[in-house]
């Protein structure tokens, strides 16, 4: 039998539910805004019920309503139904992102504005528990700096190197920082700094970034590689980051496309990170980036950098091949520290495609490149904030 405290409670949750979904929506219209009478359209709710949640989000401080001399008339007979946006100083959102080299943070107001972002190096041979402590520190001197409420801020997201599981919300292993083997950050960070830890792969986050913010024609299906001192790829699909059925993150970069290649840091023989990783050595880059420097290199007719490029692609494309069978992506984005190196090997890829197709491939298949960038990564961390405080 249910009780009226259980009745109370399911209320509660329902309310809830319908004002986290308004503000959602509101919040993803931008600064262009929605009106009550498209958010009843959007969402089936009665109007006095958007009309009460309108209210009480207002007198919250989250919505404002944008002031009537911005809104432009639609036709002869009026304007538009006054529109609403969120208020940008109402909540923040802080995204790191860490990997061997350095530590890259951003602070976001809740129109999705970068506010204020900072780097700092990490010395060779760091451990996990000193890189950690390094991101601590740095946490507390950018909200001492913006003298931000300690209540603002909805969390932190964490974009991190290696292999990711999100139940346990550890790195299950990134071999580039000692001691980095199912290490629980996310649970160390939340205890330090008092607020909610929110933990991905760095290429999960950049790969729901991109999808969201890069304007490409993905058809709600992305796949993203990340070429950056490893090879690891991400899939998002229907706004959403894939994990396997262990919570884990994908680790695309040990794909085997040979079983009698080259060893690989994981102990494998012939994984595709592998022969990536093998190509700096035949540059004679010196550098733990892939293909660092290569554009130059390119532009000056270099053969071997022009080998090593047609090599990468090739490398890349037996992922490829495997990835479209298991996910069918309908479209690829290879984000690169090289913008050179990111458009050939996406040219090649694409021309491979459309040479060696075969009856398991159905429909059309883009493939997009795009050069690494921080703010992109740290936009992705901040998002997986946004999406656990709107869920």
């Amino acid at each position: 039998m249910t009780s009226q405290r259980d009745n109370a409670l399911r209320a509660s949750d329902v309310r809830q539910h319908n004002e986290k979904m308004v503000l959602s929506l509101i919040h993803k219209a931008g600064k262009g805004g929605i009106s009550q009478s498209e958010v009843v359209q959007k969402t089936g709710l009665k109007a006095p019920t958007v009309f009460r949640i309108f209210n009480y989000l207002e007198e919250d401080g989250l919505i404002a309503p944008i002031t009537e001399n911005t809104q432009e008339a639609t036709n002869k007979k009026g304007r538009k139904p006054l529109a609403y946006t969120v208020k940008p100083e109402a909540k923040y959102t802080i995204g790191i992102e860490f990997w061997a080299e350095c530590i890259t943070i951003g602070v976001f107001n809740f129109a999705g504005d970068l506010i204020h972002t900072g780097k700092l190096d990490l010395e060779t041979g760091i451990t996990a528990n000193e890189a950690t402590s390094k991101i601590i520190s740095l946490v507390r001197e950018f909200t001492a700096r913006l003298d931000i409420p300690a209540d603002k801020y909805l969390g932190v997201g964490v974009a991190a190197p290696g292999q990711v599981n999100i139940a346990r919300r550890e790195i299950v292993y990134y071999p580039r920082i000692r001691d980095m083997r199912n290490f629980p950050v996310a649970d160390i960070l939340e205890e330090s700094l008092g607020m909610n830890v929110y933990l991905h792969n760095n290429c999960s986050a950049i790969a729901l970034s991109e999808y969201r913010y890069g304007g490409y024609r993905h058809g709600d299906a992305l796949f993203t590689f990340l070429i950056r001192s490893g090879v690891n790829g991400a899939f998002v699909s229907q706004n959403r980051i894939y994990i396997t059925s262990q919570s884990t993150t994908l680790e695309s970069g040990h794909i085997p496309i040979s079983l009698d290649g080259p060893l690989c840091d994981c102990g494998q023989k012939g994984c595709l990170q592998a022969y990536m990783t093998g190509l700096n050595t035949i540059l004679g880059t010196g550098s733990p980036i892939l293909l660092e420097g290569i554009d130059e290199r390119l532009r000056a007719g270099d053969y071997a950098a022009v080998q090593a490029l047609d090599d990468a692609a090739r490398y890349l494309y037996a992922a490829v091949k495997t990835v479209i069978r298991f996910f069918r992506p309908k479209a690829f984005l290879f984000v690169c520290t090289s913008k050179e190196a990111g458009e050939r090997i996406s040219r090649i890829i694409s021309r491979l495609r459309e040479e060696q197709s075969s009856g398991f491939d159905l429909g059309v298949i883009d493939f997009f490149s795009h050069t690494y960038s921080e703010l992109t990564a740290l936009r992705g961390a901040s998002d997986l904030v946004l999406d656990a405080y709107f869920s």
